[in-house]
């Protein structure tokens, strides 16, 4: 790369200048992610505007009326019928079986990410073989989440 050169480069759509590039990627970085939480941000408008003009579309149809107000009584009734079976010992101790079952399957794989964050940490390598002799990669997963703060 031409050391002279200090026309501006676009990456990802975010003009940088060729010398902030070289001098600090993380600033790079740092623009890129934030055009990005603003094109998402302004997507999310357009889909709610273009879903809510979606939605009255619906609204102002006479048919549409009348058959959703007949699929509502047959959720309601199936509502009751399931309220019903629920209801029984047999139901009931399944449905808590189940909620059970979920979580010890949320924490084993909690406990497993931490571990394979670990693995990876002290050897180095984002593989590892299962007892069945299956190779499995290691992937990380990144998500943005809002701070939460005190109140």
């Amino acid at each position: 790369m031409d050391d002279q050169n200090k026309e501006p480069v676009e990456q990802e759509g975010v003009e940088v200048s060729a010398e902030t590039t070289a001098a600090d990627p993380m600033l790079q970085t740092d623009a890129v992610i934030k055009r990005y939480l603003k094109q998402i941000r302004e997507l999310g408008i357009q889909l709610r505007e273009k879903a809510g003009q979606f939605k009255d579309s619906f609204q102002n149809d006479a048919e549409f009326h009348s058959v959703d107000k007949e699929v509502k009584e047959v959720q309601r009734k199936l509502k009751q019928a399931k309220e019903r079976v629920t209801n029984l010992q047999a139901s009931r101790q399944a449905a808590q079986e189940i909620k059970d079952l979920r979580e010890d399957l949320k924490n084993a794989k909690e406990i497993l990410s931490t571990y394979l964050q670990k693995y990876v940490t002290e050897t180095g390598l984002n593989t590892i073989e299962d007892d069945e002799g299956e190779v499995l990669k290691i992937v990380p997963v990144y998500k943005l989440e809002k701070e939460k703060t005190e109140r």
